[in-house]
């Protein structure tokens, strides 16, 4: 996508650092580290593409650490050695509570739990510096769900809207385009790869690393306001050298959402049987994940085979890019709770509809997404993989700007251009004027007088209503610039629905909170 030249003074795209480690119960992921609560409690998270909400395993009851958990559970959902087992609302001075709701978010691939909602700050990095930014009343839940084992960090400026809310509220992303800390609505965003040479993850906020990617010319839509906002064509998948040699992986082309929330690719249930055969993968029945015995994965790790995706706007036809993946990119371990012990498994699962059509954060180990939702628009390019590189963090801007301005590539015209664009011009002015002087002259003719209209006096007992004025702190800035006044954050509120009664338990600071419902268990629609 073209970025054009600013004219004035923008603030810079932030880039928000991994912490360095590689870890997960479903691959290995390289994590971000955020901090929530005053004072500060500290998380290692994953990034999610359809999410705009912050999520911390929390210690709140049953916990997301329990008894019955391996002793080193903490460490294996990100929760910092040096605080307790979790989030601690009551011990958040600046935790306000909400009530207890479903995640919902991927609820359609079966990843269900609830969430204990409320608003918090929430800061990038484990501790306050200047540079990383901090920020009041953020949508945060806790949860102790182990279908998500890690927190999330949410990058879609997607606004949470609670059904007993006074106004949705707006995302981390947004919240700080509106606090004018990054240039734009948008993001630049790749998962590393620990088999490259332990090559990081990547987030830029507000723009893209230009180090990091191979520029192509597909341009794709972004739904902003569907659940699966991020389709693309997935034209083909060709495996080679596999056990069975080349092989069409995908049987015909198909629409799939991008969502780096989950590990996996949901394909349908045709495709995976191919996989199957070309991989030599066992279907676990329990888990509905595909395994690889040890001796499939020694011939697999011998033959090193690589699977192509061709990608395109459509599921046929058009423009397309190729992203090559080799075999270590789905070579991953499932560990507790999915499995007692570390387990070779393929990142691969049966779709049963259209719906369920998704690339997960497998896909993006090879892909640099750039999402620009100033524009509607995002773009799927190949990760380039330098160590040696020197990030490149270029800015997107805003839309306001860049309509006013001329991409940087533009040429000057040459005289014979000039002139011919000046009487072309001249010309048309005249045949302009000449046709107003002529309509002007047909309504005199059509009027039977004029009366020239004074300025409108208003009447002694009539209101008169004063222009809103700028800078009003209850002024809410919406992402399409739209301004209207809110409830100030300390009036807002919850209203507990009669069916969400089922009693308050008290916790730490004296504050009251809700008793919480099995971890699973599909609880209340928060939308």
């Amino acid at each position: 996508m073209k970025i054009h030249r600013r004219g004035s003074p923008n603030p810079a795209p932030f880039s928000f650092t991994p912490t360095g480690q590689w870890e997960g119960n479903d691959g290995n992921w390289s994590t971000f580290g955020i901090r929530v609560g005053t004072p500060a409690q500290s998380f290692r998270v994953q990034i999610s593409t359809t999410s705009g909400e912050t999520w911390v395993p929390s210690i709140d009851s049953p916990g997301a650490c329990t008894p019955s958990d391996p002793a080193n559970c903490t460490t294996l959902r990100g929760i910092l050695s040096n605080q307790t087992a979790g989030f601690s609302t009551g011990n958040s001075s600046s935790w306000i509570l909400g009530d207890i709701y479903g995640l919902q978010l991927e609820d359609n691939l079966n990843y269900t739990g609830n969430g204990n909602y409320g608003f918090d700050t929430v800061g990038i990095g484990f501790t306050d510096n200047t540079a990383a930014p901090s920020l009041i009343h953020q949508v945060v839940a806790g949860i102790v769900t182990k279908k998500f084992m890690f927190g999330v960090f949410g990058v879609r400026p997607r606004e949470t809207a609670f059904v007993d809310a006074t106004r949705p509220q707006p995302s981390f992303l947004s919240s700080l385009r509106n606090q004018t800390l990054i240039p734009s609505l948008s993001y630049g965003y790749s998962a590393g790869a620990s088999y490259r040479n332990s090559a990081l993850a990547s987030l830029t906020l507000g723009g893209y690393d230009a180090s990091l990617f191979t520029p192509n010319n597909i341009n794709f839509t972004l739904n902003a306001n569907a659940t699966r906002e991020m389709i693309v064509g997935v034209q083909t998948i060709l495996g080679e050298n596999t056990l069975a040699g080349t092989a069409s992986l995908l049987p015909k082309g198909i629409k799939a959402s991008l969502d780096s929330t989950i590990p996996e690719l949901w394909l349908p249930s045709e495709a995976c049987s191919i996989f199957e055969r070309s991989f030599g993968l066992i279907f676990d029945n329990r888990t509905e994940r595909y395994l690889v015995n040890d001796t499939a994965h020694a011939k697999l790790l011998q033959l090193n085979p690589s699977i192509t995706f061709k990608i395109g706007v459509n599921s046929t036809g058009g423009n397309t890019i190729n992203l090559n993946f080799p075999y270590t990119a789905f070579d991953l371990q499932a560990s507790y709770p999915i499995y007692p012990n570390r387990t070779n498994y393929f990142p691969l699962r049966r779709a049963f509809n259209e719906s369920q059509y998704t690339l997960g954060r497998t896909f993006f180990q090879e892909a640099y997404l750039i999402a620009d939702y100033e524009r509607n628009q995002f773009s799927i390019s190949s990760r380039v993989f330098n160590n040696a590189a020197q990030p490149n963090l270029i800015a997107i801007l805003p839309v306001e700007e860049t309509k006013t301005l001329v991409p940087d590539s533009a040429s000057p015209l040459s005289i014979g251009a000039i002139i011919g664009i000046a009487i072309g011009g001249f010309i048309f002015l005249l045949l302009a004027a000449f046709g107003m002087w002529k309509f002007y002259k047909y309504q005199q003719k059509k009027r039977p007088g004029f009366v020239k209209k004074t300025t409108d006096v208003p009447k002694e007992d009539e209101e008169v209503v004063a222009p809103r004025v700028r800078g009003d702190p209850n002024a809410v800035e919406m992402p399409s610039g739209e301004k209207y006044r809110g409830l100030p954050y300390e009036n807002f509120k919850f209203i507990k629905p009669p069916e969400m009664d089922a009693g308050m338990v008290p916790e730490m600071g004296g504050k009251m909170l809700r008793a919480e419902l099995p971890a699973d268990s599909v609880y209340n629609s928060k939308r």
